[in-house]
């Protein structure tokens, strides 16, 4: 546990509240950090996820085993009421992809998609702590506005 005092100025930063999800080892007075801590960092050090990226994030959590790039256009567009490019879903699974946030695999090639195989998804640990971020941000900011935001008359 942090103690005031017993750190150099270079260790404090690390930890702060900011780091809160990062797990952290002791050891002769040097902080190790673990593989998850630094993907972490990695993560946020890219910024917070769009709104559409939360949607895709979300729907892929929600359909499980069953999450590929046309369910997931499908779903996204019976949920939101809204229409949804193949190409914009592409595009965003490409970067959730190369942020670490999900990743992918074939499945067996079917005799309906003539011998070609599904690309399924699948949200990683990184994806999960980035949309519990989100959602705690979005939580504090609707608490925050709760008088001017209500809808009572």
């Amino acid at each position: 546990m942090y103690k005031e005092g017993i750190y150099s100025a270079a260790e404090r930063p690390l930890l702060s509240t900011q780091r809160k999800f990062s797990r952290l080892y002791l050891k002769n007075r040097n902080i190790l950090l673990d593989l998850a801590y630094t993907h972490f960092e990695a993560l946020y050090m890219k910024g917070y996820i769009g709104e559409f990226e939360e949607l895709v994030l979300l729907t892929i959590t929600s359909l499980g085993d069953h999450a590929y790039g046309v369910a997931i256009k499908e779903d996204i567009e019976k949920r939101s009421n809204r229409r949804i490019s193949l190409g914009a879903l592409h595009s965003t699974i490409t970067r959730l992809e190369e942020k670490g946030l999900i990743k992918s695999w074939l499945g067996e090639p079917t005799r309906e998609r003539g011998g070609r195989r599904k690309r399924f998804f699948e949200i990683t640990y990184p994806g999960k702590v980035a949309l519990h971020h989100v959602k705690e941000l979005r939580d504090d900011l609707w608490k925050l506005s709760k008088a001017t935001l209500s809808l009572a008359k």
